[in-house]
């Protein structure tokens, strides 16, 4: 298990749209520890339409990275680099997204706009993860003897699984929890670090956004112009954060999928999942909420070629999401990202607990995702011809995909009335009542069979009946001698209450 490898300028954004595992002291309980500047010295959580997938759980999970061919903004004033190359330095990073989804074959659109700013990109945490067949796939803490009180299971810096402790100290609203030394919760002021107001223009609505910068739901549909131009002015930070900025920058254009048309066999069958789109001129990402049949969830991010247009989904990384059980669920996201960098902007003040770079970059992304969630089967069915088929009590798929059965279906056996030579001769017990062949009085006694000798030793299945003398009769006991049978269970009590064969004594004893 690793962390996934970004450079400095794409880890918040990779944060932003790539599930996370909580570790450093954070996750369920929101405590902060003293090195993370995710404690308040930021204007918000990172931005982005952090779910992607709309009501279906689907995410976008994408690798956040930029085009590297834009080399960010024109330069001008505000120092943006127009080499195409990004410089090599520490930096603080804001970062801004326009974000579109909808579900496939869905009119209906919903936008957000966020945007996040950090004083040192460097100090970003990361998630942790491991890379099946060229996939990320998330993965969960596993702690086998459970955690003690005040503890949680998380992740450790090398991503081993591992009890931390929760930050549990009561703060109020303008402060956070930290740990001043190992085990020693503890609050501190809340640090702002923003870039004041926020005004875009170019948008498909007037927006502008203050400080912690989220704006979702937007019922207008996409917040941005498809492949237009979008500006954002900065007022700046009044005590630490961005100084004033005017930006521009070029949003992608609205992602078309073909996810409805995935079929069942496609969805959960053995071979890689194909996914196809209107191909593109931005990066693009495959993410996958994947449910297993037990309840494992996990999540499958694939990076591919937008101007494909395709692009098959590894089977082995599915399963590696539910820990190789059966895929019982699947929510599909397509997502089409731009990103700019601006790099050579300036900061401003100074924070007690995070250290302020004095050069800012800022990435400028949009993303169009689209979304549709491929509906399982039940358990006990199985996907037969394309169709869930309940393989437990289906004639056509007895036990297992076209395997018919000409009798009646029952928990996965077929059983059938034993009234042919064949049935009465070959060895099994078809009609699913205890005997085989002519152990069974419907071989034994149809007219219609001849393989069985009513007089034979292996004839008739228990009942009452006249044989004597160790030969059996049509109803013997003979093979019941302290074993169940259809009516009582043939030993000497049995016989004392007179309830066993008529020829119990004569042929069992």
């Amino acid at each position: 298990m690793t962390r996934p490898s970004f450079s400095s300028s794409l880890i918040l954004l990779a944060l932003a749209f790539t599930p996370a595992c909580a570790d450093d002291g954070g996750g369920e309980s929101g405590e902060t520890d003293a090195a993370d500047t995710d404690d308040g010295a930021t204007s918000g959580g990172p931005g982005g339409d952090g779910t992607g997938g709309g009501a279906d759980g689907g995410s976008d999970g994408g690798d956040g990275g930029d085009d590297g061919g834009d080399g960010g903004d024109d330069g001008g004033d505000d120092g943006g680099d127009d080499t195409g190359v990004l410089p090599e330095e520490d930096h603080a990073l804001g970062t801004i997204v326009l974000a579109e989804r909808h579900q496939s074959a869905s009119a209906t659109a919903t936008g957000s706009v966020s945007a996040s700013f950090i004083p040192d990109a460097a100090a970003v945490g990361q998630g942790c993860s491991e890379v099946v067949a060229g996939c990320e796939v998330s993965v969960v803490p596993d702690c086998p003897t459970g955690c003690g009180d005040g503890e949680y299971c998380g992740f450790d810096d090398a991503c081993a699984s591992a009890c931390l402790d929760i930050c549990d100290a009561s703060c109020s609203n303008d402060e956070v929890c930290y740990f001043a030394a190992p085990g020693q919760a503890a609050c501190r002021d809340r640090e702002d670090f923003d870039a004041g107001s926020l005004t875009f223009t170019g948008t498909t609505a007037p927006i502008t956004l203050l400080p912690p910068y989220a704006l979702d739901g937007l019922d207008t549909g996409s917040p941005f112009p498809p492949g237009g131009q979008v500006s954002v002015a900065a007022s700046g930070a009044v005590a630490a954060g961005f100084g004033a900025f005017n930006a521009d920058f070029s949003a992608t254009t609205l992602i078309q999928t073909q996810l409805d048309t995935i079929t069942l066999t496609e969805a959960y069958g053995d071979a890689d999942m194909p996914v196809q789109w209107a191909a593109g001129n931005d990066d693009a990402t495959i993410t996958v909420a994947v449910t297993g049949i037990k309840g494992q969830s996990g999540t499958v991010t694939c990076p591919a070629d937008d101007a494909a247009g395709s692009f098959s989904v590894p089977r082995d990384a599915l399963r590696a999401a539910v820990d190789e059980q059966t895929v019982a669920g699947l929510s599909v996201t397509v997502s089409r990202r731009r990103t700019e960098v601006m790099t050579g902007l300036t900061t401003v003040g100074e924070l007690l607990y995070a250290d302020v770079q004095p050069v800012g970059w800022l990435e400028l992304t949009s993303v169009s995702s689209e979304s549709h969630t491929i509906e399982g089967c039940n358990f006990g069915e199985a996907v037969c011809d394309d169709e869930c088929v309940d393989v437990f009590y289906s004639e056509d798929h007895c036990g297992g995909c076209n395997q018919a059965c000409a009798g009646e279906c029952f928990d996965g056996q077929c059983f059938q009335d034993e009234n042919t030579n064949a049935l009465c001769d070959d060895g099994e017990d078809n009609d699913g009542d205890g005997y085989i062949d002519c152990e069974d009085f419907d071989c034994s006694d149809n007219p219609n069979v001849t393989v069985c000798d009513e007089g034979g030793a292996d004839a008739g299945d228990g009942g009452g009946g006249d044989g004597g003398g160790g030969m059996a009769g049509p109803d013997s006991c003979i093979g019941l001698c302290g074993e169940a049978s259809t009516n009582c269970y043939c030993d000497e009590v049995c016989a004392d209450e007179g309830d066993c064969c008529a020829d119990f004594n004569a042929v069992c004893n």
